[in-house]
């Protein structure tokens, strides 16, 4: 048997649910072929089956850590004799802290290559952090990768001491087809959200935080609303800004036109409901929920940053960050528009997703990276 059929594949994640499709493509995108057994290690939470049963492994460990923080020397021991037992050669470690404990991993077990997997930026903003990274992260076994090449210019810019041949981008992808097969048809969205059928629906979907700037959105659709009589807003999304959102609402005199749902599972499933999809994000290491607005159709208005432009390329005209009567304008504009332009830019956009960000190409960019190592 070739030795390469005996390599085996590990992964840690902060936790099995949290960025969990996503990471569902890195395991597979390590050819099986090559890799005989996949192994991934959630590092909080106790064992869940329906979990593991999403996970595309051979093997889910959950370690059940109350708390990731510190060395964690215990897990790290644990997951070096791991990597002994099974002759480990590549590790995947998706966000921060799994990437530590790998770089601390490749100290003890040399044989390995680590690639790290940075999801946002301003991920070496501490101090503490960068120096770590000096520390483990700076060998050229020890890879990093950024969902995005803004993320990657972010991760060069804060470790410039890191060999920028050793920091990659590679785009996050969507199961195209999985994806729209897995859309709710608009009127059972629609009931489920409790919106009429008879509104204008603009959506938001994402955490109520700074960085998704939902503030800037209220604003923009207080703006525009005197013009476009039968529109709603939804947001979808729990946060710390909750209380000071609702209450800007409030202010704005607009409550009786947007609606909060809170947080919804799988809530891209709910696109088909929404006339308009609104991203008004100031960071964001991809955006993935533009990526899904764009497999269900959904004319976009969305904001100026890095990531967006990578997404949507020259489909759509990209508006200022925290400036809400532009934003308001475009609001305006895609509700005023027929049908029919509104289709052609659906259309648009979903070829976009199509050319840029399918399954297939995200497995050829990965294997690319390790094909070599």
């Amino acid at each position: 048997m070739d030795a390469r059929e005996k390599e085996t594949y590990l992964e840690i994640r902060h936790d099995a649910a949290g960025l969990l499709e996503i990471s569902n493509q890195y395991t597979l995108a390590f050819d099986s072929q090559r890799f005989s057994k996949k192994i991934v290690v959630a590092l909080k939470g106790i064992y869940d089956e329906d979990l593991a049963a999403r996970i595309p492994a051979d093997q889910v460990i959950f370690l059940n850590l109350s708390k990731v923080s510190g060395l964690n020397l215990a897990t790290v021991i644990k997951l070096v004799r791991v990597c002994k037992t099974l002759n480990v050669s590549h590790i995947v470690a998706h966000r921060y802290k799994p990437a530590f404990i790998a770089g601390l991993i490749a100290l003890f077990y040399k044989p390995v290559t680590v690639f790290a997997v940075m999801h946002g930026n301003h991920q070496f903003n501490r101090l503490s952090r960068r120096l770590a990274a000096k520390i483990l992260f700076s060998r050229k076994n020890f890879k990093i990768i950024g969902v995005s090449y803004s993320t990657r210019d972010d991760i060069n810019a804060a470790l410039p001491t890191k060999n920028p041949a050793h920091v990659a981008a590679v785009q996050n992808c969507i199961d195209i087809d999985n994806t729209r097969n897995q859309l709710l048809d608009r009127q059972t969205a629609r009931s489920r959200l409790q919106v009429s059928s008879d509104l204008f629906v603009f959506g938001n979907i994402g955490r109520l935080s700074p960085a998704k700037d939902q503030s800037t959105l209220l604003r923009a659709f207080h703006f525009a609303r005197p013009k476009m009589p039968n529109s709603v807003l939804v947001i979808i999304g729990s946060g710390r800004l909750e209380a000071r959102l609702k209450q800007e609402v409030k202010q704005l005199n607009i409550n009786q036109h947007v609606i909060f749902t809170g947080a919804i599972d799988q809530a891209w499933k709910y696109m088909n409901a929404f006339d308009g999809f609104v991203a008004t994000s100031v960071t964001e290491g991809f955006g993935l929920v533009i990526v899904e607005a764009m497999v269900a159709k959904t004319p976009l208005v969305a904001t100026d940053i890095g990531s967006f432009k990578e997404i949507v390329g020259n489909t759509i005209e990209l508006l200022e960050c925290g400036n809400s009567k532009l934003i308001g304008e475009a609001l305006l504009k895609l509700y005023s528009m027929t049908n029919t332009e509104r289709t052609r830019i659906g259309n648009s956009l979903y070829q976009r997703v199509q050319a840029e960000f399918s399954v297939e190409i995200f497995r050829k960019r990965i294997k690319r990276l390790y094909a070599t190592s």
